[in-house]
């Protein structure tokens, strides 16, 4: 099965979803299935449906926290403290904004939704 259409089977596609809009780090994909296991987001679909905040139960897309299509200062603050500097186990620690998978919210999280990715929109 091939999902995305993209000619690379589901098994072995490290971006079902093809949501890392090319964008690449030195972990290869910035938001490769793994990551989207870990934070919780649908793999198998990019983008929210609509570009209403917060009106959909399935997050889809890592870097947009409030779920209206695009990464803005509004996902960036969604990362303030008390979720800033929590920890796996903490009561504000949450995996949806551990964008890097380290079991802490900190400045790497933050540096994920930095240019390019900041301003970037998605398409449903």
């Amino acid at each position: 099965m091939d999902s995305d259409g993209d000619t690379i089977p589901d098994v072995i596609d490290p971006d079902d979803d093809d949501d890392s809009l090319g964008l690449t780090d030195t972990s290869e994909l910035i938001f490769r299935d793994a990551v989207e296991f870990f934070v919780g987001t649908n793999q198998k679909v990019g983008c929210n449906a609509t570009s209403v905040p917060y009106d959909e139960v399935d997050d889809t897309w890592p870097p947009d926290f409030n779920d209206d299509q695009i990464v803005n200062i509004f996902d960036v603050l969604a990362l303030a403290p008390p979720v800033f500097f929590s920890v796996d186990g903490d009561a504000a620690y949450s995996r949806r904004f551990d964008l890097d998978m380290n079991g802490i919210i900190n400045v790497f999280d933050v540096n994920r939704l930095a240019p390019p990715l900041f301003f970037s929109s998605c398409v449903p």
